[in-house]
């Protein structure tokens, strides 16, 4: 039965997809911009703040490492919060939901579904806030291209 709620959400995008041929292309442009902005400035002003944290002598090791887990809870409270949030939301909120409640799908497929859509919506933004300091950390560490193969095996 998830196939069926697979295929509804793959033919959904697409359609969403399509739909962005008739927006302005400047909007497209605008977003574009400011995703590479982002990333670029993040990682550059990043990489600055690390190096500088590593100049310290004795503590600057053990600082830089400090912030990265002071960063990474503090992201995980959020994200945490957040799947609170959208899973409330699809859960009890949503039309979607209760259209699907009348179909013939168990509700532990429809409970698992929601949590997982769920899950994707509120995770997304980690990767998004994560990849500059990430990259960042790992060069000014001197573990650049282990980390970056490691990266990509564990996120494809």
């Amino acid at each position: 039965m998830t196939g069926a709620l697979l295929r509804m959400k793959a033919t959904a995008a697409r359609n969403k997809l399509f739909s962005y041929r008739f927006h302005s292309r400047f909007k497209g442009v605008v977003i574009a911009l400011f995703l590479i902005t982002y990333l670029a400035g993040g990682y550059l002003l990043l990489r600055e703040g690390f190096g500088f944290i590593q100049k310290f002598v004795f503590v600057g090791d053990l600082l830089l490492d400090r912030v990265m887990e002071l960063f990474f809870f503090a992201l995980f409270v959020m994200l945490l919060i957040s799947q609170a949030l959208f899973a409330y939301g699809a859960y009890f909120r949503s039309k979607e939901t209760l259209f699907l409640r009348t179909l013939p799908i168990s509700f532990d497929a429809l409970f698992a579904w929601e949590f997982w859509e769920s899950t994707l919506l509120s995770s997304w933004t980690f990767l998004f806030v994560s990849v500059p300091m990430l990259i960042a950390y790992a060069e000014v560490r001197g573990i650049f291209f282990s980390f970056i193969g490691l990266f990509l095996l564990l996120f494809p």
